[in-house]
């Protein structure tokens, strides 16, 4: 089995950036993690630079638990914003997958 090395860095954009230098020095993949809401955004810019250096980087968005979305929670993402978040990633990225509880399981 591979082996993982977590690095904390405090801000999203910053870990986008570590993630794709990352895979720019060594072909490695790196992961990024952003969280619910604006955190995500932070990551577009780092995700850019490593698809037009064809970095691989794996980014990994947060949200609310599935029990409290849509009712306002802190940094709760609706449905209209989470897809205008997609669209502003769709330049930046690769095919992805959206998980949910069903396929989760």
């Amino acid at each position: 089995r591979g082996h993982l090395t977590f690095v904390g860095i405090r801000h999203e954009g910053a870990a986008a950036f570590a993630a794709t230098a990352y895979g720019k020095l060594t072909g490695g993949v790196a992961g990024c993690f952003g969280i619910a809401g604006p955190g995500s955004t932070n990551l577009l810019t780092g995700l850019y630079d490593a698809k037009e250096d064809r970095a691989p980087v794996i980014a990994l968005c947060g949200q609310v638990p599935s029990d409290v979305k849509g009712r306002g929670a802190f940094q709760d993402t609706s449905r209209q914003r989470s897809q205008t978040l997609l669209s502003l990633a769709k330049p930046s990225t690769q095919p992805r997958t959206t998980p949910n509880s069903q396929t989760l399981q």
